[in-house]
């Protein structure tokens, strides 16, 4: 199936009292119609699930999906990231009819022109929602309850592009979007604009949600952590190591043969693969949290799409290997692809010597890059530790 591309909304309108970027909306300064019955009760109360949600984010798709179990109506949720003020497509969920929530690229909206309705919200920097022939602009704060309105044509349902973007300084991340047919918060029971007004007030502050994810160092495919919280973890771990003595483990995960998967089945399948890697690798991760102690976190790191590494406190390598050949079999048996596995341990790369962050970062990354590489070497889907003998580092295949 080819993706289809949104409808364009046209130009002409009806009768009206202001112009907004050459085009004659009505204005309205309040709602016309059931302002009485909007109670921002429920919305902030779905928001609130997403703010406890968001702490611990599995993955992007997993946190982007509550939106199904939060909202009536969804049938699609995309998510439009900014790459060279260009907007690229990362994530669409779809919910089929049978009520499962899948990942579907065919579903997403193609930006043909600068006016679809992504674009046009992106660039325009405000939240834009078709409904049922009318077209709702409001600025990033609809629960103030001001809003522009047109007539459109070729609308059906409900259609929403929400700006996503950094606090104070407005750093565009891009679009959230969502699709479906009278799309309302679960038990509400508004009617007509009232819809749109609830619906929008709750979908932006969960849009700041995703931009905050997004914005403090998010991989925005996979929902899992990348550079800049890699470093502050490494900080954590060199202060406990230092000042307390306490250890810290490290497992690298290469996928293997994800550049085949990208080659033979397209590029959406390779995204599918790493955000079922990264769920399976952070549920099994999560069963080695151990009490009164930090738990694991994997990151997403760069230098390859198939890069990730695992942080453990309070954890040596040789445990780490052990922790590490059970999430390889755990990965091998939830999803389609192998991982190959390098370990190590801070006491192991730096033995005597001091270092700041951002050596200590370097060297972990050369240290388990090269165990990783013997995994590979050694025919994949396998872990291999990195230990000191004297002043020299060595390779060992682990083995139960």
């Amino acid at each position: 199936m080819e993706p289809h591309v949104s409808n364009r909304v046209p130009r002409a309108t009806t009768g009206a009292t202001g112009r907004i970027d050459g085009t004659t909306f009505t204005r309205r300064t309040v709602l016309t119609e059931g302002l009485a019955k909007y109670d921002r009760t429920a919305g902030q109360t779905v928001v609130h699930r997403f703010i406890e949600a968001q702490g611990s984010v599995g993955s992007m798709s997993r946190f982007l999906a509550k939106l199904f179990e939060n909202f009536d109506g969804i049938k699609s949720v995309s998510l439009y990231v900014a790459k060279n003020d260009k907007l690229e497509h990362t994530i669409t969920l779809q919910k089929g009819d049978s009520g499962r929530i899948y990942p579907d690229a065919n579903t997403a909206y193609t930006l043909c022109d600068k006016e679809d309705i992504c674009s046009r919200a992106y660039d325009e920097f405000g939240v834009i929602i078709n409904f049922k022939g009318t077209e709702y602009r409001f600025d990033l704060n609809p629960e103030n309850t001001g809003f522009a309105q047109r007539e459109v044509r070729d609308s059906e349902g409900m259609v929403g592009a929400f700006p996503l973007y950094s606090g104070s300084s407005r750093k565009k991340h891009g679009i959230l979007m969502i699709t479906g047919d009278d799309i309302k918060i679960n038990g509400s029971n508004a009617e007509g604009a009232t819809v749109v007004q609830e619906s929008a007030d709750a979908l932006v502050s969960i849009a700041r949600l995703v931009s905050y994810i997004i914005d403090n160092g998010y991989d925005t495919l996979t929902g899992l952590p990348r550079e800049k919280q890699f470093a502050i973890a490494m900080d954590e771990a060199l202060d406990a190591f230092y000042s307390k003595d306490r250890n810290c483990a490290f497992i690298r995960f290469d996928i293997d043969h994800l550049k085949d998967i990208n080659d033979l089945d397209g590029h959406e399948a390779g995204d599918m693969a790493l955000q079922r890697f990264s769920e399976a690798v952070a549920t099994s991760l999560r069963l080695e949290a151990r009490e009164g102690m930090s738990s694991d976190i994997i990151f997403r790191l760069g230098g390859g799409a198939d890069e990730f590494i695992a942080v453990l406190p309070d954890v040596d390598a040789r445990t780490a290997a052990v922790i590490a050949d059970r999430v390889r079999r755990d990965v091998a048996h939830q999803t389609i692809v192998t991982c190959s596995c390098g370990v190590s341990d801070l006491r192991t790369i730096l033995g005597d010597g001091q270092v700041n962050v951002d050596k200590a970062v370097k060297l972990v990354k050369e240290v388990t890059d090269k165990a990783a590489y013997a995994a590979k070497e050694h025919g994949r889907n396998t872990v291999f530790s990195i230990r000191r003998e004297g002043a020299e580092l060595v390779t060992v295949h682990f083995t139960q």
